[in-house]
């Protein structure tokens, strides 16, 4: 299973979003595999066509909007999912100099392609390929944090995806993806709502949230390590963890410092406590 809290944060400048690591097999019974990636960068690049003649021409690279993408439910849908909007987003052909896309038009079209995909998977997989899908991020456009969420609703004993759009956020307003909804969005609430203390700021509250369940063997189906993801004006970026000043830093519950530099680059060289 799953657990991802996706919020608002003020005072850390932009949309932050964080989840568990672990993979369950398809019955819930056991572990799969404990570092899953489940927050992901979405990139739109565009390319503009500068000539029409005989040889078409085209324009540099402009990359923006960039997402963040996240998921819970089935694993395998929702990265199939994820894999297909990569090279889509990222080669965008436009014939205007000018154009960006709004951040809401994005999240249209993903909401798009994702019910398209279901209208195949849902004959072979059933209940078993249920998902659903965040993205997160800042427009270029109209200046702003914006969150969308893709769930279903059932009506009827049918299944429909339906697009949420939550674009006027204020400082704390939080999304959860993942098991045990209720419950988890309850202590989140309560994290709020202490205030914070010495260790646990109370702008991080989700982050202390699933922290806490993440180390506790009672929550069988939230596990692993820790992801992080922070999306400000200036685009997305991944994070490590590190538990405390001088402890190891990791990326989904693994150590990287054994995995070595590229060339005199650090690889996810942004950690936070």
């Amino acid at each position: 299973m799953t657990a991802v809290a996706i919020w608002y944060n003020e005072i850390g400048k932009g949309v932050w979003a964080v989840s568990d690591t672990l993979l369950s097999k398809s019955d819930g019974a056991g572990e799969l595999i404990k570092d899953a990636s489940k927050v992901l960068p979405l990139t739109v690049a565009r390319r503009q066509v500068t000539s029409q003649d005989k040889d078409i021409e085209w324009s540099a690279i402009r990359y923006g909007p960039e997402l963040g993408f996240c998921f819970a439910g089935s694993s395998l849908v929702a990265q199939n999912i994820y894999l297909a909007l990569v090279p889509l987003l990222g080669n965008v052909k436009t014939f205007s100099e000018d154009f960006v896309p709004k951040l809401a038009s994005v999240a249209e079209y993903v909401f798009s392609y994702s019910c398209e995909r279901w209208e195949d998977y849902k004959y072979t997989l059933g209940e078993a390929g249920l998902f659903e899908l965040g993205l997160f991020g800042y427009c270029l456009v109209e200046k702003k944090f914006s969150v969308y969420l893709i769930r279903f609703e059932k009506s009827d004993g049918v299944y429909e995806l339906k697009l949420h759009a939550h674009e006027n956020l204020k400082d704390n307003d939080f999304f959860y993806l993942g098991d045990q909804r209720e419950k988890v969005e309850e202590l989140i609430g309560k994290e709020f709502a202490s205030g914070g203390k010495p260790g646990r700021p109370v702008d991080r509250a989700p982050k202390n949230v699933l922290g806490d369940l993440i180390n506790d063997p009672n929550w069988e189906t939230i596990g692993g390590g820790m992801q992080l993801a922070i999306s400000t004006s200036l685009g997305l970026e991944m994070y490590a963890t590190c538990t405390k000043l001088g402890s190891q830093i990791t990326y989904l519950g693994r150590p990287l410092d054994t995995v070595g530099k590229l060339d005199e680059g650090m690889p996810l060289g942004n950690f936070i406590y």
